[in-house]
């Protein structure tokens, strides 16, 4: 089942949302879900997935332009050197420049490979979770989780609520969507505090509340395209503060443990 397919689908779901908010009204004892449910009823849920879907289309396009702009630059690459000992004519100098460009690509190139390698591993469990599950278009969701993994911080959470909101929407129940809230849920811990740490080591040597910082500011410009190289952004950014003396403070301060 395919996105679109999805959207054509909500009609049947909104049965099962009135049914959520009955077992959650007789739960609690009160009637305070009849405001919501009022509200859920006039509720245009497609016109919610769909900017949704149109936001993955365009960030999608997005990144396979990165790779075309990235195919470029590697084309450049064998020029690039000859041009920069022109700028640099003194060997002293030119060392210095490459090395600070070479520590620059391996830190990126390391934080990319890697996060790919996590994000397809926590995709492809959660993919086999919700298949499992039942739920209506796993394909579609373990492409969302894929992206989201490379959204630090909150990344791991979206992971985990949207497919289990979605799985109360589609059983309209939530004995079973919160079972696989917990798997979902228990798959990202293990994946974000023991894989992820061992795979990157102190690699990025970033400040858990400069990273933070940094989604908010680079997801302010440009949305969830800001998100994803927030930290690939912050990184370049440290080691080029690092490499001059009179910077050398702020990337101590921007980084985990001050080892610049």
């Amino acid at each position: 089942m395919n996105g679109q397919h999805l959207i054509s689908s909500f009609g049947m779901y909104k049965a099962n949302i009135d049914k959520i908010l009955k077992s959650l009204n007789e739960f609690i004892g009160m009637d305070v879900t009849k405001t919501i449910s009022e509200t859920v009823r006039t509720f245009d849920l497609a016109s919610v997935i769909n900017p949704l879907l149109n936001s993955l289309t365009s960030l999608m396009g997005s990144v396979m332009m990165a790779l075309f702009y990235l195919l470029f630059l590697f084309i450049e690459e064998s020029k690039f050197r000859n041009k920069l000992h022109l700028i640099f004519p003194k060997e002293e100098n030119y060392d210095d420049i490459k090395h600070l460009l070479n520590n620059i690509e391996h830190s990126i190139t390391q934080y990319i490979g890697l996060k790919t390698l996590v994000s397809f591993i926590s995709s492809t469990v959660c993919f086999v979770i919700m298949l499992s599950f039942g739920i209506d278009s796993p394909l579609l969701w373990a492409f969302i989780i894929f992206i989201a993994n490379f959204i630090p911080v909150i990344g791991a959470f979206l992971v985990a609520v949207l497919p289990t909101l979605f799985a109360m929407i589609q059983f309209g129940e939530i004995n079973v969507p919160l079972i696989m809230f917990f798997v979902l849920g228990t798959v990202q811990t293990l994946i974000g505090n023991v894989l992820e740490p061992k795979l990157m080591g102190d690699s990025l040597n970033i400040s858990p509340l400069v990273a933070l910082l940094s989604l908010a500011f680079w997801g302010g410009i440009w949305g969830i395209a800001g998100m994803v190289v927030s930290v690939p952004i912050t990184v370049i950014l440290i080691i080029l503060l690092a490499h001059f003396e009179k910077t050398k403070s702020l990337a101590i301060l921007l980084s985990q443990n001050g080892k610049v």
